[in-house]
């Protein structure tokens, strides 16, 4: 039956966002949209991205779900960098069969960051004292809490877990991204598009319509994550 389905059937190319900071349940959201997905004679699958990144385990998450999906159907996927595919963002974009950007595209930041902010004087300042308690007699000695002083034994033990997760992310990029020769685009520093194509983290520009009518000529769009007429309506009508 499936395969007479796709006899008469003409074949399309689903097109994805993912959007904003990748959160908690960003993945579930990117499953959302795959899930919706009608066609069974797919020619590939687009994903358009416009992060400025987010949650590792987020990013890995979803570029799990988007390779089980192209395995499943055995297609390619092309992913297209919006006005930002930073960070996790890059994450996700770099596994692309085949990965596009605008010239004025910020692409990369290999990195990972982390932040620490201190209430304690402020706390004091308010009258309040807080206490940390622990199972473990020692963990309140290194831990760097925001009810605490900064802690820079904790920090050395927090700087090793970025490291490592950044170690990783160097290791899945140049997984995907083969051609990559200077190491300088693994210092989290962010490029713009006619950047990034020199520096091996993109293929080339284009649009995704311009893109996809070229590779797959023939084959229809099927927008999935687009909002309805009706949908824009209402949005204009709230603003």
């Amino acid at each position: 039956m499936q395969t007479l389905l796709k006899l008469f059937t003409k074949p399309r190319i689903p097109i994805i966002r993912l959007s904003g900071v990748i959160k908690q349940k960003s993945g579930d959201k990117i499953q959302d949209q795959l899930d919706k997905i009608k066609s069974k004679n797919l020619c590939a699958l687009a994903v358009l991205i416009n992060s400025p990144g987010g949650l590792p385990v987020q990013s890995d998450i979803i570029c799990q779900k988007l390779n089980l999906f192209k395995q499943k159907h055995n297609i390619p996927i092309y992913t297209f960098a919006e006005d930002v595919a930073a960070s996790g963002g890059y994450f996700v974009l770099c596994i692309g069969d085949k990965v596009f950007a605008d010239q004025s595209s910020l692409v990369g930041s290999v990195g990972v960051i982390s932040q620490w902010h201190g209430i304690k004087k402020a706390l004091e300042k308010l009258g309040i004292e807080a206490k940390f308690l622990s199972s473990n007699d020692q963990i309140h000695e290194v831990v760097n809490s925001a009810f605490s002083e900064f802690n820079p034994q904790g920090a050395t033990q927090w700087v090793d877990k970025l490291e490592y997760t950044h170690q990783m992310f160097i290791d899945h990029v140049k997984s995907y991204r083969k051609n990559i020769v200077d190491q300088n685009v693994f210092k989290a520093e962010v490029y713009n598009g006619e950047q990034a194509k020199q520096l091996g983290l993109i293929d080339d520009f284009g649009n995704y319509e311009e893109v996809l009518n070229k590779l797959h000529p023939g084959c229809k769009f099927e927008y999935v994550s687009f909002p309805s007429k009706m949908e824009e309506l209402k949005q204009l009508n709230k603003a």
